[in-house]
């Protein structure tokens, strides 16, 4: 009997396909995401411009070899994907040059399932892939 298979007894320790969690449910009009490690399922009724703060550059102290503490990551390596769940021209805008240090609007287009997966660093949110959405 493969352990798949087995009856789950007590506390589960371990999960072997991660720890659940809830997305974020962007429905508003104007929502504010999250700097978080965050799945964010946009559910609006209508066109939703949503706002993205920048992430707070991490603290790497210079002369530190790989074998030393790296530091401070604050919120370096968080990412956030975003996923749009109604057919609607959503919008993120996050302050100047937030986006890839140039851009900082992403329009999607008005497509059920578009997608957009963001990961901070240094102070800035870099686009790791996307679906149906433009950056300016």
């Amino acid at each position: 009997m493969s352990a798949l298979s087995m009856p789950l007894q007590g506390f589960p320790t371990r999960f072997p396909y991660g720890v659940p969690s809830n997305p974020v449910v962007a429905k508003g009009a104007a929502d504010a995401l999250p700097v978080a490690d965050e799945v964010v399922m946009v559910t609006a009724s209508a066109v939703d411009a949503m706002t993205l703060p920048l992430p707070v550059a991490g603290v790497y102290p210079a002369n530190l070899s790989l074998g030393d503490l790296l530091g401070d990551p604050k919120d370096d390596g968080k990412s956030i994907l975003l996923i749009v769940t109604t057919a609607f021209a959503h919008t993120i805008t996050t302050p100047t040059g937030g986006i890839n240090k140039t851009l900082h609007i992403v329009t999607f287009t008005a497509v059920v399932g578009n997608w957009i997966y963001l990961f901070a660093f240094g102070g800035t949110w870099y686009v790791i892939g996307s679906q149906g959405a433009t950056l300016s």
